[in-house]
């Protein structure tokens, strides 16, 4: 079984790599002083300027990163607030305090396990992980892609890098943000896999979530690790914002918006943040023009989205 799953995915090893960073140049962007500046230890300034962004692939697109030139999107593909509350640990333990800490919630509430292939090449030096990046952005629309959910324990760098794929085939990329975020997982995080909740297997896991009736009450992990991250910030004296990112006005939603209902009136009961109005709304649905699929803002809908932010009082 291992080596069919194996042959279609080095076969494609040999096929050309159709979007490389270098064919997009440098772009206008100052984050990545920031972050170079705090993972090397050589600005207290910079680390108290620094803004931290947390959720999924749809997070990792809704924050313009020329705009919010003081943030490092640490959105990891398929996110949830379990893998969210470990990434921040390793932030705050490994780099430090941010300025402040927006997290954007995912109208899901449990987890993939990831994929193993990825990882297991990566530590055994057949490709790094800017190959396997690149070959995952090439073959987007490929059964490559498909083929990935049938795997597991993807590793945390795969799908953070990953989560940039919809800038980067805009063409805003900086390959200094590219090096900062590997910087962090080489120097400060090491190497880990978050943890998985059973009963979440790849793809199998949104029908498994959808079938729910009270689909975030009835997953534990959804309430403990957002209380935790909140409970972490504020003992830290982290200023924190919960919110929502947008999602198309064209989906056939009415299954998604009941789903984001049954989220906001979940997170209103599981504890006393909301009363600090930390709670963020804007622009819940926008129009398809703004996006680069019905989940992921493209750059014109990421810079709207970031400056009505900016402009609700959100730290950016």
């Amino acid at each position: 079984m291992f080596f069919i799953t194996l042959f279609p995915i080095l076969l494609f090893y040999q096929i050309p790599l159709l979007i490389h960073p270098s064919r997009f140049g440098s772009q206008t962007d100052l984050s990545h002083i920031y972050a170079r500046s705090v993972l090397e230890g050589k600005s207290e300034a910079a680390q108290h300027k620094q803004v931290i962004v947390l959720g999924d692939s749809a997070s990792s697109t809704a924050i313009h990163p020329e705009i919010a030139t003081n943030t490092l999107n640490l959105s990891m593909w398929a996110a949830s607030y379990l893998e969210s509350e470990q990434v921040l640990t390793k932030y705050l333990e490994n780099v430090g305090k941010p300025q402040c800490v927006i997290i954007m919630n995912s109208y899901i509430p449990s987890m993939y396990w990831g994929d193993w292939f990825p990882n297991y090449v990566a530590h055994n030096n057949w490709w790094s992980l800017s190959e396997l990046f690149n070959m995952w952005v090439s073959h987007e629309e490929s059964w490559f892609r498909g083929s990935l959910r049938f795997l597991k324990n993807l590793p945390e760098r795969f799908r953070l890098e990953s989560s940039y794929l919809k800038f980067f085939q805009y063409g805003i990329w900086n390959e200094n943000r590219y090096s900062a975020l590997s910087k962090i997982f080489d120097t400060k995080f090491g190497s880990f896999i978050v943890e998985a909740e059973k009963g979440t297997f790849g793809e199998n896991f949104r029908p498994w979530h959808l079938l729910l009736e009270k689909p975030f009450s009835q997953d534990k992990n959804f309430d403990k690790s957002l209380n935790r991250i909140l409970s972490r910030l504020e003992k830290e004296e982290v200023p924190s914002f919960l919110v929502n990112f947008p999602i198309s006005n064209s989906l056939e939603v009415e299954s998604i918006q009941k789903h984001i209902q049954q989220r906001n009136a979940h997170l209103k009961k599981i504890g006393t943040y909301y009363s600090k109005n930390k709670f963020i709304n804007i622009n819940s649905f926008l129009p398809a023009e703004y996006f680069h699929d019905n989940l992921h803002l493209n750059p014109s809908g990421a810079l709207l989205f970031t400056k009505n932010l900016s402009e609700s009082g959100v730290c950016l």
